[in-house]
């Protein structure tokens, strides 16, 4: 298993609290278009796995002892 695999396995919390509908191309396009960028393949694999929500404690790069907005 490659290091993107097991992020891939393990990056979204187990919640779902927050996620969107799944991503779409069409969704992709209009935010890329929006944002004027080619959005990183790896950021969308990680999208078409959930589309948002929050990140597993394991891969939260700034934890805090409080629950934050």
């Amino acid at each position: 298993m490659t290091r993107f695999d097991e992020v891939r396995a393990s990056f979204w919390n187990h919640d779902g609290y927050g996620a969107q509908p799944p991503l779409t191309e069409e969704m992709v396009q209009d935010a890329e278009r929006l944002l004027g960028v080619s959005l990183p393949a790896s950021l969308l694999t990680l999208l078409r796995v959930r589309n948002g929500g929050g990140v597993a404690d394991r891969w939260n790069v700034f934890p805090t002892r409080m629950p934050t907005s």
